[in-house]
Formats: structure tokens, C-alpha cells, sequence
């Protein structure tokens, strides 16, 4: 996989415009688009480094594919790419949010014991 494929790969999975990641990056959209379509193979470390901050892809994965794609964010190290992302988006969730996805994953964890209570 090469940067333009894991720049890619970033954009898919915070569902973000090229824009919005220029945007993260303090860089212009035509930057971006040159990187995702591999006009341009190069990223700063400082750059690098703000992708990591604020989006918790480890800046080695992103310059060289190698390691942990993303930063470990738990005591746990067999967390799923889902996992760490969920708890990546829950950090950056006012207090109220974070509150209602509690709430909501308290809910499921009801209807599956009741579930399997009913022997389904």
C-alpha cells in the first residue's frame, strides 16, 4: 500500500472530504488531491504528526505502512480498528454525547441478555 493509497484509506474512514482532511493538515485541498492521486509522494513530519494528533493514525504507518496503523489508545493491545476508532471519536464527544452512546450501548447490552434469556 502506498501513501496515496493510506491518505485514501484515512478519508474512507472518517467519511471526510479532501477538504476537510486539508483542512486538519493546514495545507490547500489541491495538496491533498495531489497526494491521494500520487503526483506527490512526500508529507512533512510536522504535517505527519498533525494527522497522528488528530486523528490518531500513527504518523509511521501513514510515511511507511509499517506498525500499528493506529495509536494505542487502551490498556487492551488487541483493540480492533473499530474499537480504536470508536474510542477516538467518543474523545473528541462533548460529555452529553458521550453520555447518550452509554446509554444506548447499556440498551443493547439489555436486548442481547434478554435474548439469549428467551433462549434465542
Amino acid at each position: 500500500m502506498e501513501l496515496k493509497d493510506r491518505i485514501a484509506l484515512i478519508l474512507e474512514e472518517k467519511r471526510f472530504k479532501q477538504k476537510d482532511l486539508a483542512d486538519i493538515m493546514g495545507v490547500t485541498s489541491s495538496y491533498v488531491s495531489c497526494i491521494v492521486s500520487g503526483r506527490n509522494i512526500k508529507l512533512s513530519t510536522a504535517v505527519v504528526n498533525l494527522i497522528e494528533e488528530k486523528l490518531g493514525y500513527r504518523a509511521q504507518w501513514i510515511l511507511t505502512g509499517e506498525g500499528e496503523k493506529l495509536r494505542h489508545i487502551s490498556k487492551r493491545p488487541n483493540l480492533s480498528d473499530a474499537h480504536k476508532r470508536a474510542i477516538m471519536q467518543m474523545e473528541k464527544m462533548p460529555i452529553e454525547q458521550v453520555k447518550a452512546v452509554l446509554v444506548f450501548i447499556e440498551s443493547l447490552e439489555k436486548i442481547e441478555s434478554a435474548f439469549k434469556e428467551k433462549g434465542g
